[in-house]
């Protein structure tokens, strides 16, 4: 599970960074033609340039160490923002100096220059980081990455909760749901905030729906066994925030972090590195192009002995279940006779897997050119689609379909804690071998447990050559 909180405020403070520091370079070469004609004498001169690297470095170096600008970025309001600018470019210009009276290139540089490029500096980067936020704010809240958040409280808390979230401006937060456990108000709202649960229902209420973590805000002398509750959130692979002292429970990581102003403390099966998440993605995005470029070759071979074979579209679309419980539509090339869901359930006892899934190695339902397109793969193409997307990963764990999510218990859940995959480690683990739904969770947590981007390309590698041999399918 990837805590979001603090690891996207620390991404978001990098890439302010580095709009701040385009900015001055902007500010910089202004400065410097203002005075010389053009950049005739810039150009030639490579004491500006030696200048320009030492400006950035003593920003960079102010910026994050002494001033870090990233932080409550958001919270900040307009004259907030171009005060704390206008402290940071101050200092950068003392650095700057500084450097100049140690090396004597003073003389190099006049009043005017120093003047102007203060001034444009500061304007450049206080508009620059506006626009950010206007910009960020804009995504944030129609994207799916927007983390949905549960509360469970009791009734004397929830309106200040909701409204502190509010006004810290966590705009990748949203309240999904709230339980309150001294008080049945299942049905009502709080603040525009529907009830979902009570005391009785606190985790039946989250179990089906689609929740990333939990924000646990109750006082302390409340009895209730949060020990329990905890524990069960963390079997589902749910991210839990305990706005309480830290108990010593036998739950894999526990980290110390704020939640909307409060201090929490957060338990999670794993917390990813926010750097390797983002090269996960990034690996995503280069292979799903890679990808939809093979299907688009493939369907003009593939496509019309599809429709020949069998009435039906050529594609194949089914409600699955994502990370934590989103639902998505699936895309595949049809292998199957288009009344294939109609027929599943007079085969159910010949199904041959032990538990919440259905596998049959003779299945009717699939037609000849299923067969040969699900041996080769090739029937799993257009699932580059949900992966560029972003509903899936290329490596990940399997997406249950709806009927089977809503039979899960909270043991099963966790294995949606992360994106599922094209591809994963019982696939290439000779999924022809296993009969029990148990074993595919064992696999899935395993991969969990121990992902890393290494994992991943060698999962990617195992993949290929299975497709390429033709065995485990």
């Amino acid at each position: 599970m990837l805590r979001m909180n603090s690891k996207g405020n620390k991404a978001r403070g990098y890439v302010v960074t580095i709009i701040d520091m385009f900015s001055i370079i902007i500010a910089f070469y202004f400065s410097i033609m203002t005075k010389n004609d053009g950049l005739k004498t810039f150009s030639v001169n490579i004491e500006y340039k030696d200048a320009l690297i030492i400006i950035l470095l003593l920003y960079f170096v102010i910026s994050r160490s002494y001033m870090k600008v990233g932080k409550n970025i958001f919270k900040r309001g307009y004259v907030i923002e171009f005060l704390v600018v206008f402290r940071s470019q101050a200092l950068t210009m003392m650095g700057w100096f500084c450097y100049l009276f140690i090396t004597k290139q003073g003389s190099n540089y006049s009043r005017f220059v120093f003047i102007i490029f203060f001034t444009v500096a500061t304007i450049t980067v206080y508009v620059a980081r506006c626009y950010f936020k206007l910009f960020t704010f804009i995504m944030l809240k129609n994207s799916k990455s927007r983390r949905n958040c549960t509360i469970i409280t009791v009734k004397a808390r929830a309106e200040e909760i909701i409204t502190k979230i509010g006004d810290e401006n966590d705009w990748d937060i949203n309240i999904s749901g709230i339980v309150i456990i001294d008080e049945d108000m299942t049905g009502k709202s709080i603040c525009g905030v529907y009830v979902c649960g009570n005391s009785e229902t606190v985790c039946d209420s989250v179990m089906y729906q689609a929740v990333d973590e939990v924000f646990i805000n109750i006082p302390y002398e409340y009895r209730v066994k949060l020990e329990d509750i905890i524990l069960i959130f963390e079997k589902m692979g749910i991210l839990v925030n305990l706005n309480i002292d830290i108990y010593n429970m036998d739950v894999k990581n526990k980290t110390i972090d704020r939640f909307s102003g409060y201090n929490v403390v957060s338990f999670a099966t794993n917390i990813y590195d926010f750097r390797s998440v983002l090269m996960k993605r990034i690996i995503d995005i280069i292979g799903s192009i890679v990808g939809l470029l093979i299907m688009l070759i493939a369907i003009i071979f593939v496509a019309p002995a599809i429709k020949l074979e069998s009435k039906g579209p050529v594609f194949f679309s089914q409600r699955r279940v994502g990370k934590n419980g989103r639902i998505f539509n699936i895309y595949k090339l049809r292998s199957m006779y288009i009344d294939a869901e109609d027929r599943k359930e007079e085969l159910m006892d010949q199904n041959e897997m032990h538990g919440l899934m259905f596998k049959m190695k003779d299945d009717p339902r699939i037609t000849k050119v299923g067969k040969f397109i699900r041996k080769t793969s090739i029937d799993e193409l257009p699932q580059f689609l949900n992966i560029l997307n972003g509903d899936m990963s290329l490596v990940g764990t399997r997406p249950p379909t709806v009927d089977e999510f809503n039979q899960y218990e909270a043991k099963h859940r966790r294995r949606l804690s992360i994106k599922p995959g094209l591809t994963g480690l019982w696939q290439v683990s000779g999924r022809n071998q296993i009969n029990d739904f148990d074993d595919v969770v064992k696999y899935d947590l395993e991969y969990i447990d121990n992902w890393s981007v290494g994992l991943d390309i060698k999962l990617l590698l195992k993949t290929l050559a299975v497709v390429v041999t033709r065995t485990g399918n």
